[in-house]
């Protein structure tokens, strides 16, 4: 059964679009987040607004074990061709 840690707010700001005095106090947020669901033995899944922009950000947090990336493959993919996307998402997640 997935258990959401109720640690960060949902309606938080894209930290991607923010000057990095701004984003690093929510970035931090994310990892204190990760790394104690890591110490409680739980594994961290993270989605929504994930792209080939920041998601390299994100696995740098912490102990990520899976990420949902749909919509914005979907049009990564329209955009740039599934072969060359799906090399990039590789290469960020390896």
């Amino acid at each position: 059964m997935a258990m959401a840690l109720p640690l960060l707010d949902n309606n938080l700001p894209n930290v991607s679009a923010m000057p990095i005095s701004k984003a690093y106090p929510i970035k931090q947020q994310f990892a204190e987040c990760i790394s104690y669901a890591n110490q409680q033995g739980l594994r961290t899944n993270a989605g929504h607004d994930l792209n080939l922009h920041n998601l390299a950000d994100l696995l740098a947090l912490g102990t990520v074990d899976e990420v949902s990336i749909g919509h914005a493959f979907t049009i990564e993919c329209i955009e740039q061709g599934i072969d060359s996307v799906v090399k990039q998402y590789l290469a960020i997640c390896q």
